[in-house]
């Protein structure tokens, strides 16, 4: 989890995620962090950078007034070409996560990324060199994806 603080005090930006949420398959150079988190932040004039453990439920986020964010999974063997065994695995446990996602994101009224449906998950060169994170190209189609959900509700981002 990435816990990013924004230079407007009334404005607090959390990430909750794993590794993606990180930066991983994001190359980019110290001092400033990469991913999808960090690119979004700086859009929305981050003043510094937190990280830490948050113990709390998507509905305790938004009953503070917190905006969040969720991203479905891209179906998998789109950019990566996989076995038909492992493929079919994959998309029916995807596409499972992929339904509890848009179901907390309706249920508790946080912004969905589709990016199941997303052409650029499809494009290789989105994604990091070992095939399981984004890599650069994909952490920006996260930061932009968000970053356009906000803006359609109102927040002024980069």
């Amino acid at each position: 989890m990435t816990a990013l603080e924004v230079a407007d005090p009334s404005l607090r930006f959390v990430a909750l995620g794993d590794s993606t949420s990180l930066g991983i398959g994001d190359v980019r150079r110290a001092p400033r962090p990469g991913g999808w988190a960090a690119r979004l932040c700086e859009a929305l004039d981050v003043a510094q950078p937190l990280c830490g453990w948050i113990l709390a439920t998507l509905g305790e986020l938004r009953s503070v007034g917190a905006t969040v964010l969720v991203a479905t999974l891209p179906r998998p063997g789109r950019a990566v070409p996989l076995p038909g065994a492992v493929q079919r695995v994959m998309a029916a446990r995807i596409e499972s996560i992929n339904a509890a996602y848009v179901e907390l994101a309706r249920e508790h009224g946080a912004l969905l990324l589709d990016l199941a449906n997303h052409p650029g998950a499809a494009q290789r060169q989105s994604w990091h060199i070992d095939r399981i994170h984004p890599g650069v190209a994909g952490h920006l189609i996260l930061a932009e994806g968000f970053a356009e959900l906000l803006r359609d509700v109102g927040y002024r981002v980069g």
